[in-house]
């Protein structure tokens, strides 16, 4: 793992200089090109046009951060949202028949198949009374599970079950009125993704056109022996071998 994270840290380190020396049209070479070098050697009549730019150093996490939470979540998604549709034929038909359907698909693959599976590591400063006999210890490591939370019974019917009309407005009864419960895909309060409307937006555009460009796409594995990313953090098929 310390060689993976040195070997992708070296490459952006590089990534950030040749983008420096040579930008294109990408979003990367904007980041670079609106912030000031760390080495000091910036010319002090333009300094203005630096301000609010960002270092190396934040060049650096803002990578990381594009990398981890702008691509790797939204390709868990998308295979997720694929694997689900291509194993449920009668939805992803119904999706194709109505257009209107595929926000609500998104929402439930998001709620199903959550691409991130839980929070990062809390830990406890003070005991905690959750209630009904469950008291968190101080000092005690805590780990929230999103995932678990979506198919929480007591919000969402029949959780283990794919069914997006329970997204749309006239979608199944639920105790908590005609639409189902928010999932928490995104988290919540503070911590809610900054990024959820783009994912949304990039899942709710690239799922009909897959299946537009290639309406015979069909599995050619057996799905309940498809390998899973491992960890306690994202989820999704390490593969997701079709054919056309």
């Amino acid at each position: 793992m310390d060689e993976a994270w040195t070997g992708l840290y070296g490459y952006f380190t590089e990534l950030i200089a040749r983008k420096r020396r040579a930008p294109g049209p990408d979003l990367f070479s904007t980041l670079t090109q609106d912030s000031g070098s760390s080495s000091g050697q910036e010319d002090a009549g333009s300094s203005s046009a630096q301000e609010g730019g960002l270092d190396d150093g934040e060049l650096l996490a803002m990578a990381f951060l594009l990398l981890f939470a702008g691509y790797e979540t939204t390709m868990n998604l998308l295979a997720s949202a694929s694997l689900l549709l291509l194993t449920h034929p009668d939805e992803l038909a119904a999706a194709r028949r109505d257009p209107a359907r595929w926000p609500a698909v998104v929402e439930e693959t998001l709620r199903h198949a959550s691409p991130l599976e839980g929070t990062t590591w809390r830990h406890t400063t003070e005991e905690v009374d959750l209630g009904e006999g469950v008291v968190i210890p101080t000092g005690a490591s805590v780990l929230a599970v999103l995932a678990a939370a979506n198919r929480d019974p007591r919000h969402f019917p029949d959780p283990d079950t794919f069914r997006p009309g329970r997204h749309l407005p006239d979608g199944t009864p639920t105790p908590e009125g005609t639409r189902t419960a928010p999932h928490a895909a995104f988290g919540h309060g503070p911590h809610f993704c900054v990024g959820s409307r783009l994912a949304r937006l990039e899942a709710t555009i690239a799922l009909p056109r897959l299946l537009t460009a290639f309406p015979t796409l069909h599995l050619t594995a057996d799905p309940t022996q498809l390998p899973y990313r491992p960890g306690l953090l994202v989820r999704g098929p390490r593969r997701l071998p079709v054919s056309v």
